[in-house]
């Protein structure tokens, strides 16, 4: 009877097992099969945004030098330290130089010779008449020429003692600077950041692209905007500085001497241009290995916070492009957007292949999903499996 009853129960624990066996491999076949069914999706977004950093300078300095030429300095009329406005009178000359009271002679004597041919074109007739028109017409032109020296002149000394742009004064040597020597500088109340861009990344931005800031040793964060974007790399400049350094540096010399402005300022001198170029050297090819990446400098200005010169700062360009896996895109450069209830819609796109790299032009938005490893047998309408 003890045999029979545990034939019994052994027979029905079997009998289970095979039951519970039987529903754990429909389920696993179940899920397998969904499994196998389901599409992982990839969310549509903009390109992660280039990060960059450089330091903070004034976008303009402009040097005062000492320029005997408008004679003495009479008078500093700012202090160290002091914020002007564009137009406020910084320094002072006496007007004892010699090269204005030539100037103003020149004026005077053109003004003169003019003056007594008319008197004598008065009285002449016939021929004496039309000399004297011709004397006269060259005469007239020699006063244009005499007064438009004097113009520039003073309009020279003008911008020799006057701000050219809003900022703070530095005085270096004040009245006491030599002749060619810095009496002041004027330094720019719009800072700028300078900073590089690789190849591969100079052109996914453009001039007024926004971007975000942050100094580093202070944590404040603003915005900026980009200014410009070099189109030759770095290593051109320095061919160019290489080239060309040794005649600017004299040239820079022989300006300064004259009493010229220099640093981002024009030359006050009549006869002598401080910061024209003497020479302009030719650049061939970029310096530089085969294997480097070029770099292009990039000027970020238009800053929502004040940042001091030299100060450290991070940066942030957001980019509006758009980058895709390969996985999504099919063969004719279709992709199978995913909506809310799980249907597809194919979309075909405008793309662009950089670096093996795919970027869309056009056909797609932010935010849309699309299927990874879309089946050729996928049609437009069709409901489909998500993995969450």
């Amino acid at each position: 009877m003890k045999n029979k009853l545990f034939w019994i129960i052994s027979a029905i624990v079997i009998v289970l097992l095979i039951i519970v066996a039987f529903i754990v491999k429909q389920t696993s076949d179940s899920n397998k099969s969904k499994k196998e069914n389901e599409y992982q999706t990839y969310k549509v977004e903009n390109e992660a945004p280039l990060s960059v950093s450089g330091k903070s300078s004034p976008n303009k300095i402009k040097t005062y030098n000492n320029n005997e030429q408008f004679g003495k300095v009479s008078n500093i009329n700012v202090k160290d330290g002091q914020k002007v406005s564009e137009g406020e009178t910084l320094l002072s000359y006496d007007g004892s130089g010699e090269k204005r009271q030539q100037l103003q002679e020149s004026v005077d004597q053109a003004s003169q010779a003019v003056e007594q041919t008319r008197q004598q074109m008065s009285d002449a007739k016939g021929s004496e008449q039309e000399k004297l028109q011709k004397e006269l017409e060259k005469q007239q032109q020699e006063q244009q020429k005499a007064q438009k020296q004097l113009s520039q002149y003073d309009e020279q000394m003008n911008q020799s003692q006057t701000a050219e742009f809003s900022g703070k004064v530095e005085v270096v040597d004040g009245a006491n600077a030599e002749s060619g020597k810095p009496v002041l500088k004027l330094i720019a109340d719009k800072p700028e950041i300078e900073t590089e861009l690789s190849e591969f990344d100079v052109t996914k931005v453009d001039e007024g692209d926004k971007v975000n800031i942050k100094v580093n040793s202070t944590g404040e964060k603003g915005k900026g905007e980009i200014k410009q974007v070099s189109e030759l790399p770095t290593s051109y400049e320095e061919q160019g500085q290489s080239a060309g350094g040794a005649s600017q540096m004299a040239q820079a010399q022989g300006g300064q001497a004259a009493g010229g402005e220099s640093e981002g300022g024009e030359a006050s001198g009549v006869e002598a241009q401080g910061t024209s170029q003497a020479s302009n050297p030719v650049s061939s090819a970029p310096t530089g290995g085969s294997g480097e990446s070029s770099k292009y400098k990039v000027t970020i200005g238009n800053l929502s916070i004040p940042v001091r010169a030299g100060f450290s700062v991070e940066g942030e360009i957001p980019l509006d492009t758009v980058k895709i896996p390969k996985s999504v895109l099919t063969k004719n450069n279709e992709v199978y957007v995913v909506d809310k209830n799980n249907k597809v819609k194919k979309k075909k796109l405008e793309i662009q292949k950089r670096n093996e790299e795919i970027f869309v032009k056009k056909g797609l938005k932010t935010g849309e999903k699309v299927l990874k490893n879309p089946k050729k047998s996928l049609k437009d309408g069709d409901k489909v499996e998500v993995s969450s």
